[in-house]
């Protein structure tokens, strides 16, 4: 592995994100209709790349994702939205 590669959490905007953005745009409704869209998240990403050998996985629990941010900088009075936290571990190395 050389040099730096991009992690990405991209929202892309579809009729459905689009509603909802113009009506009474509700964060928890907004990432339920982007995941079930197929957004993934930052973390989701960075795994899929350590997978393909393009980061380390040491990098990942480094990242975070939008709804984390999402949920640290929210007014307790607003509705957050429900992510259930999932806790990466790496793989074991083999010594030989």
């Amino acid at each position: 592995m050389q040099g730096r590669q991009a992690v990405f959490e991209v929202l892309e905007m579809s009729p459905k994100i689009e509603k909802i953005v113009l009506s009474d745009p509700v964060d928890s409704q907004l990432w339920a209709v982007a995941r079930e869209e197929g957004m993934l998240t930052m973390r989701e990403d960075g795994i899929l790349k350590a997978f393909d050998k393009q980061i380390p996985f040491s990098e990942i629990g480094e990242l975070s994702t939008l709804a984390e941010l999402v949920e640290e900088d929210t007014p307790d009075s607003v509705e957050k939205p429900d992510i259930p936290k999932k806790e990466i571990v790496e793989p074991e190395t083999q010594e030989s």
